[in-house]
Protein backbone atom coordinates (compact mmCIF):
# COMPACT_ATOMS: atom_id res chain seq x y z
CA UNK A 1 0.00 0.00 0.00
CA UNK A 2 1.26 3.24 -0.71
CA UNK A 3 0.61 7.08 0.61
CA UNK A 4 0.92 9.84 -0.28
CA UNK A 5 0.16 13.45 1.53
CA UNK A 6 -0.22 17.22 0.69
CA UNK A 7 -1.02 19.93 3.00
CA UNK A 8 -2.72 24.01 1.32
CA UNK A 9 -0.55 25.07 4.36
CA UNK A 10 1.79 22.95 6.83
CA UNK A 11 1.69 25.12 9.19
CA UNK A 12 -2.43 25.05 9.04
CA UNK A 13 -3.25 21.22 8.20
CA UNK A 14 -6.79 22.05 9.16
CA UNK A 15 -7.17 24.59 6.11
CA UNK A 16 -7.03 21.14 3.69
CA UNK A 17 -5.08 18.64 2.95
CA UNK A 18 -4.93 15.83 0.32
CA UNK A 19 -4.28 12.02 0.46
CA UNK A 20 -3.39 9.48 -1.83
CA UNK A 21 -3.96 5.75 -1.31
CA UNK A 22 -2.70 3.37 -3.97
CA UNK A 23 -4.24 -0.35 -2.26
CA UNK A 24 -4.82 -4.00 -4.10
CA UNK A 25 -8.19 -4.23 -5.08
CA UNK A 26 -9.29 -7.21 -3.13
CA UNK A 27 -8.75 -4.77 -0.15
CA UNK A 28 -10.16 -1.36 -0.64
CA UNK A 29 -13.08 -1.15 0.64
CA UNK A 30 -14.44 1.54 2.89
CA UNK A 31 -13.50 -0.06 5.92
CA UNK A 32 -10.04 -0.61 3.72
CA UNK A 33 -9.77 3.06 3.37
CA UNK A 34 -10.59 3.71 6.94
CA UNK A 35 -8.34 0.96 8.58
CA UNK A 36 -5.30 2.46 6.30
CA UNK A 37 -5.82 5.52 7.77
CA UNK A 38 -5.77 4.90 11.31
CA UNK A 39 -2.84 3.28 10.84
CA UNK A 40 -1.34 6.78 9.77
CA UNK A 41 -3.20 8.17 13.29
CA UNK A 42 -5.96 9.89 11.29
CA UNK A 43 -8.74 8.46 13.17
CA UNK A 44 -12.08 7.93 11.69
CA UNK A 45 -14.94 8.36 13.86
CA UNK A 46 -17.96 7.83 11.41
CA UNK A 47 -18.38 7.19 7.95
CA UNK A 48 -21.26 6.71 4.69
CA UNK A 49 -21.46 6.13 1.24
CA UNK A 50 -23.39 9.01 -0.94
CA UNK A 51 -25.78 7.50 -3.45
CA UNK A 52 -23.03 9.05 -5.82
CA UNK A 53 -20.21 7.24 -4.75
CA UNK A 54 -18.05 9.81 -2.50
CA UNK A 55 -17.62 8.46 0.90
CA UNK A 56 -18.03 10.92 3.63
CA UNK A 57 -15.60 10.88 6.68
CA UNK A 58 -16.11 12.18 10.29
CA UNK A 59 -13.11 13.28 12.28
CA UNK A 60 -12.94 14.55 15.71
CA UNK A 61 -11.90 18.12 14.29
CA UNK A 62 -12.10 17.50 10.24
CA UNK A 63 -14.38 16.70 7.67
CA UNK A 64 -13.21 14.21 4.75
CA UNK A 65 -14.37 13.24 1.63
CA UNK A 66 -13.19 10.31 -0.41
CA UNK A 67 -12.98 8.65 -3.85
CA UNK A 68 -11.92 5.89 -5.82
CA UNK A 69 -10.99 4.22 -9.00
CA UNK A 70 -9.90 0.31 -10.01
CA UNK A 71 -6.65 0.58 -12.44
CA UNK A 72 -6.11 -2.94 -12.90
CA UNK A 73 -5.64 -4.83 -9.84
CA UNK A 74 -5.03 -1.62 -7.76
CA UNK A 75 -6.97 0.84 -6.17
CA UNK A 76 -6.46 4.48 -5.59
CA UNK A 77 -8.06 5.96 -2.95
CA UNK A 78 -8.39 9.99 -2.75
CA UNK A 79 -9.30 11.66 -0.06
CA UNK A 80 -9.63 15.48 0.94
CA UNK A 81 -9.72 16.24 4.94
CA UNK A 82 -10.39 19.99 6.07
CA UNK A 83 -11.29 21.50 9.33
CA UNK A 84 -15.15 22.27 9.92
CA UNK A 85 -14.48 25.59 10.17
CA UNK A 86 -12.68 25.66 6.78
CA UNK A 87 -15.20 22.94 5.07
CA UNK A 88 -17.52 26.08 3.43
CA UNK A 89 -14.23 27.40 2.00
CA UNK A 90 -13.47 23.86 0.01
CA UNK A 91 -15.42 22.47 -2.41
CA UNK A 92 -14.08 18.61 -2.70
CA UNK A 93 -16.05 17.25 -5.22
CA UNK A 94 -14.20 19.58 -7.65
CA UNK A 95 -10.66 19.04 -6.64
CA UNK A 96 -11.34 15.43 -6.83
CA UNK A 97 -12.57 14.88 -9.84
CA UNK A 98 -10.23 17.14 -10.76
CA UNK A 99 -7.10 14.82 -9.68
CA UNK A 100 -8.84 11.81 -11.12
CA UNK A 101 -7.38 10.10 -14.32
CA UNK A 102 -10.09 11.37 -17.00
CA UNK A 103 -12.61 9.18 -18.41
CA UNK A 104 -11.34 7.25 -21.90
CA UNK A 105 -13.68 9.82 -24.12
CA UNK A 106 -11.73 12.74 -22.78
CA UNK A 107 -7.77 13.10 -24.31
CA UNK A 108 -5.61 14.39 -21.83
CA UNK A 109 -5.15 18.42 -21.85
CA UNK A 110 -8.73 18.46 -23.42
CA UNK A 111 -11.48 21.34 -21.49
CA UNK A 112 -14.18 19.02 -19.74
CA UNK A 113 -17.05 21.12 -18.06
CA UNK A 114 -17.42 18.89 -14.69
CA UNK A 115 -20.74 18.99 -12.92
CA UNK A 116 -20.88 19.39 -8.91
CA UNK A 117 -22.67 17.42 -5.95
CA UNK A 118 -25.48 16.05 -7.11
CA UNK A 119 -27.54 17.86 -3.90
CA UNK A 120 -25.45 20.93 -4.68
CA UNK A 121 -23.28 20.59 -1.77
CA UNK A 122 -19.80 19.66 -1.34
CA UNK A 123 -19.63 17.25 1.44
CA UNK A 124 -23.19 15.34 1.60
CA UNK A 125 -24.16 13.93 4.82
CA UNK A 126 -23.10 10.77 7.14
CA UNK A 127 -25.59 9.05 8.73
CA UNK A 128 -26.12 9.25 12.08
CA UNK A 129 -26.62 4.87 12.11
CA UNK A 130 -25.61 2.36 14.74
CA UNK A 131 -22.44 1.49 15.06
CA UNK A 132 -22.15 -1.45 16.36
CA UNK A 133 -18.67 -2.47 14.56
CA UNK A 134 -16.20 0.35 16.67
CA UNK A 135 -17.67 3.24 14.65
CA UNK A 136 -17.82 1.85 11.19
CA UNK A 137 -21.40 2.58 9.50
CA UNK A 138 -21.50 -0.43 7.01
CA UNK A 139 -24.57 0.65 5.66
CA UNK A 140 -26.34 4.59 5.48
CA UNK A 141 -29.51 5.51 6.61
CA UNK A 142 -29.86 9.06 5.69
CA UNK A 143 -32.53 10.88 7.23
CA UNK A 144 -35.05 13.03 5.22
CA UNK A 145 -34.41 16.74 5.01
CA UNK A 146 -36.62 18.77 7.97
CA UNK A 147 -37.44 21.79 9.74
CA UNK A 148 -35.50 21.50 13.61
CA UNK A 149 -38.52 22.97 15.90
CA UNK A 150 -35.75 24.46 17.90
CA UNK A 151 -34.35 26.95 15.22
CA UNK A 152 -38.35 27.85 13.84
CA UNK A 153 -38.71 31.10 15.25
CA UNK A 154 -37.05 34.85 14.73
CA UNK A 155 -33.66 34.84 15.83
CA UNK A 156 -31.29 38.32 15.84
CA UNK A 157 -27.37 39.00 15.41
CA UNK A 158 -24.89 41.14 13.77
CA UNK A 159 -22.23 40.34 10.89
CA UNK A 160 -19.53 42.47 10.11
CA UNK A 161 -19.24 42.79 6.08
CA UNK A 162 -15.61 44.51 5.12
CA UNK A 163 -15.64 46.28 8.03
CA UNK A 164 -19.54 47.44 8.12
CA UNK A 165 -21.65 46.09 10.44
CA UNK A 166 -24.59 44.66 9.80
CA UNK A 167 -27.62 43.95 11.57
CA UNK A 168 -29.37 40.63 10.67
CA UNK A 169 -32.80 39.20 11.61
CA UNK A 170 -33.66 35.59 10.46
CA UNK A 171 -37.32 34.22 10.59
CA UNK A 172 -37.19 30.26 10.36
CA UNK A 173 -40.68 28.87 9.70
CA UNK A 174 -41.76 25.34 10.07
CA UNK A 175 -43.23 25.28 6.25
CA UNK A 176 -39.36 25.96 5.12
CA UNK A 177 -39.58 29.20 4.34
CA UNK A 178 -36.60 31.78 5.49
CA UNK A 179 -37.08 35.58 5.76
CA UNK A 180 -33.77 37.30 6.36
CA UNK A 181 -34.11 41.44 7.09
CA UNK A 182 -30.32 42.83 6.10
CA UNK A 183 -29.94 46.35 7.85
CA UNK A 184 -27.20 48.73 7.26
CA UNK A 185 -26.32 51.92 6.73
CA UNK A 186 -28.26 52.36 3.36
CA UNK A 187 -31.09 51.05 4.80
CA UNK A 188 -32.89 47.67 5.26
CA UNK A 189 -33.77 45.22 2.87
CA UNK A 190 -35.38 41.92 2.89
CA UNK A 191 -35.19 38.27 1.04
CA UNK A 192 -36.42 35.34 0.97
CA UNK A 193 -35.78 31.43 0.79
CA UNK A 194 -36.38 27.88 1.95
CA UNK A 195 -34.40 26.14 4.95
CA UNK A 196 -34.11 22.61 5.91
CA UNK A 197 -32.24 20.68 8.66
CA UNK A 198 -30.88 16.99 9.08
CA UNK A 199 -28.36 16.16 11.85
CA UNK A 200 -26.09 18.41 12.20
CA UNK A 201 -25.96 20.32 8.99
CA UNK A 202 -28.42 23.58 7.70
CA UNK A 203 -29.00 24.32 3.63
CA UNK A 204 -30.20 27.56 3.23
CA UNK A 205 -31.92 28.33 -0.46
CA UNK A 206 -31.03 31.67 -0.68
CA UNK A 207 -28.37 35.04 -1.32
CA UNK A 208 -25.93 34.62 1.04
CA UNK A 209 -26.72 31.49 2.37
CA UNK A 210 -25.31 27.79 1.74
CA UNK A 211 -25.94 24.10 1.85
CA UNK A 212 -24.60 21.04 4.12
CA UNK A 213 -22.68 23.64 6.59
CA UNK A 214 -23.13 22.67 10.36
CA UNK A 215 -25.00 24.30 12.61
CA UNK A 216 -25.22 24.65 16.52
CA UNK A 217 -28.62 25.57 18.02
CA UNK A 218 -29.11 26.40 22.13
CA UNK A 219 -32.18 28.09 24.04
CA UNK A 220 -30.24 31.02 24.06
CA UNK A 221 -28.36 31.12 21.03
CA UNK A 222 -27.89 29.49 17.06
CA UNK A 223 -24.96 29.58 15.26
CA UNK A 224 -25.11 29.56 11.28
CA UNK A 225 -22.66 30.33 8.30
CA UNK A 226 -24.10 33.40 6.09
CA UNK A 227 -21.86 34.28 3.54
CA UNK A 228 -19.08 32.62 4.42
CA UNK A 229 -18.84 33.58 7.90
CA UNK A 230 -20.15 32.38 11.26
CA UNK A 231 -22.88 33.94 12.82
CA UNK A 232 -24.41 33.90 15.93
CA UNK A 233 -27.85 34.53 16.32
CA UNK A 234 -30.10 35.35 19.35
CA UNK A 235 -33.86 35.06 19.83
CA UNK A 236 -35.92 37.90 19.12
CA UNK A 237 -37.87 38.49 22.52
Amino acid sequence: MGLDRAVLNPDNPLLGELIELQMDSAAASVQDLVSALSAQKIIVNRFGTDPDGATNLVLTDRLGRARSEAVGSQTFWWVVLVGRDHAHHLDPDALLKSIAPPPESVAWGDKQAMSGGSDGSPWGEVAEANQPTGGWVSQIEVDAWSQDPRVVGVWEGASAVRGTSVKLRFRFENTGLLQVQRTDQAGAAVIEGQWATRGTLMQMDIDGGGSNLPYHVTQRTLSVSWRGASVSLYPLK
